[in-house]
């Protein structure tokens, strides 16, 4: 039986949005809004919540707003993520990695269980959304095998950029890889969609979603909000100039 933990990769800098992740969403930040919706489901895996911050003297505003919360603390390199995320892994004795953004805090917890399930029944170095764009941006999880992020780490050493997107190496070794990727259901497949924060327009669509669900659903999903927004055309139409990155973040 795997040994679980959210990872959840945080830091100040942002040269889009500074301190996104701070921002306030439901009386609180951002990351804790996220925290929030991985702890309805972290008591059924028995899963730690650690978030991944740097050893940058700017990070520790990300510390200080996390306290009390009840979420394990990590600080490692600011550019190499994949080295960040294994030590937090190896500090807290995790063998399998639940694999957040800290961009994401819409995430669908429900698409997290299917994603653990997936990868409880299959032999797999990864399971991953990600790497083939289907479900809108910002639904982002994969469950990764630790032992294989090693491998990677070893494989990408001399490669700056892949050391700074936790996942890219398995898409590039793909074939030293057992690799399952989910692909959205038609009722949910809206690539285009963006979800995520990464701009300042990003922000305002999110808080509008968490606005509308705050007094309707406590644990709204992905398909709760891909029918809000289109049956709200006007809402989809305040973040869509915005020009995602195509890797896996």
């Amino acid at each position: 039986m795997s040994s679980f933990g959210f990872i959840i990769e945080a830091r100040s800098k942002s040269t889009r949005l500074p301190n996104k992740v701070l921002l306030k969403l439901d009386n609180d930040t951002v990351l804790s809004f996220l925290t929030k919706r991985l702890k309805l489901i972290s008591k059924k895996y028995k899963a730690k919540i650690i978030v991944a911050t740097t050893t940058e003297k700017e990070d520790l505003k990300i510390i200080k707003s996390l306290k009390g919360k009840k979420v394990f603390i990590y600080r490692g390199s600011n550019n190499n993520v994949l080295d960040r995320v294994i030590k937090a892994a190896n500090k807290y004795k995790i063998d399998s990695i639940i694999r957040v953004t800290s961009d994401c805090p819409l995430i669908d917890t429900d698409l997290i269980k299917q994603s653990i399930q997936i990868f409880l029944n299959n032999k797999a170095d990864i399971v991953t959304n990600a790497h083939v764009r289907s479900y809108p941006d910002g639904m982002d999880v994969e469950i990764i095998k630790l032992k294989a992020l090693k491998k990677v780490s070893q494989l990408v050493k001399k490669d700056n950029e892949m050391l700074e997107h936790l996942s890219l190496g398995f898409k590039k070794y793909a074939k030293y890889f057992s690799i399952i990727n989910l692909v959205a259901p038609p009722n949910m497949f809206f690539p285009k969609m963006g979800l995520t924060l990464d701009e300042e327009e990003d922000y305002i669509l999110i808080k509008k979603i968490v606005n509308f669900f705050k007094k309707r659903k406590k644990n709204f999903n992905c398909l709760d909000i891909v029918n809000y927004v289109n049956k709200n055309k006007k809402i989809l139409k305040i973040n869509k100039k915005i020009k995602r990155t195509t890797y896996s973040v």
